[in-house]
């Protein structure tokens, strides 16, 4: 894949999150999230593409600095590490 095509798709994975997230939530805070989407108008779309974007970056330049770490670190701590941080981002999400 080339690394145009690769861009795209990461930002695309973080944009699509918008619409599939589970958004449980009190009746107040949905009537805020509304009154906020209504006052940015289409606005909101291009809030959610460049947080996508950004998100993307961020997640790059972790695999980066990753990366230069593999000279000198063993492949499958390292894997075993970014599994343990993935499953700690996700009892984030499940613990709010």
């Amino acid at each position: 894949m080339e690394t145009k095509e690769k861009a795209q798709q990461l930002v695309d994975k973080f944009y699509n999150l918008q619409s599939s997230i589970a958004w449980t939530t009190n009746d107040e805070l949905k009537r805020q999230a509304s009154i906020f989407n209504d006052e940015l108008g289409e606005d909101v779309e291009i809030y959610w593409d460049k947080l996508a974007k950004q998100t993307a970056v961020i997640a790059v330049d972790e695999i980066i600095n990753q990366c230069w770490d593999y000279r000198e670190i063993d492949l499958e701590a390292s894997y075993n590490y970014w599994h343990d941080v993935k499953q700690e981002i996700i009892n984030l999400l499940n613990n709010k």
